[in-house]
């Protein structure tokens, strides 16, 4: 790839920032009670050989409910964990039995927030990267990488003129 070190950069910038805008994300959008999916975040860039990138968030199992909800069940057989409906309860102080919750919530659903949280976290990224680049974080990678593009690119020619 013609901008190896630009990529890692950014990816080992960026990540971290990354990591922390899908948390504040949680936070905003009142989706964090005990804090365990906030604190099982962890976000990726990967490059492809086109350089195009891909961002992978990844998290513990309720982070997909979150975003994606639950659909209402015909059965009772896949109603939402009780143990985890307990731990939400003591966090947020909500009363009531938790099985109860669980099997309303089992037969009812609950609503995603993918569409909000993506578009939210998409701008939020935006404002990072205008960020790096206006503290120069990435510049010095870029240059590097220009530079070894004009090594290799003239490695082996004996005379070379540069004319504008």
């Amino acid at each position: 790839m013609a901008l190896d070190n630009a990529q890692r950069q950014l990816s080992r910038i960026l990540s971290p920032r990354l990591t922390a805008v899908v948390r504040e994300a949680l936070f905003r959008f009142d989706k964090v009670a005990t804090g365990e999916t906030a604190r099982s975040i962890s976000t990726q860039i990967r490059f492809n050989s086109q350089n195009q990138y891909r961002i992978q968030i990844r998290g513990r199992e309720g982070l997909r409910y979150i975003l994606d909800g639950r659909k209402p069940q015909t059965s009772d057989a896949n109603i939402p964990p009780v143990e985890r409906i307990e731990a939400w309860q003591a966090a947020r102080g909500v009363g009531g039995s938790p099985y109860a919750i669980a099997r309303s919530i089992n037969v009812r659903g609950i609503p995603g927030i993918r569409n909000e949280f993506t578009e939210y976290i998409l701008g939020r990224i935006a404002d990072e990267i205008r960020s790096i680049q206006r503290n120069g974080l990435f510049l010095s990678s870029i240059r590097e990488d220009i530079r070894q593009l004009l090594i290799n690119g003239f490695r082996g020619v004996k005379n070379t003129t540069i004319t504008r």
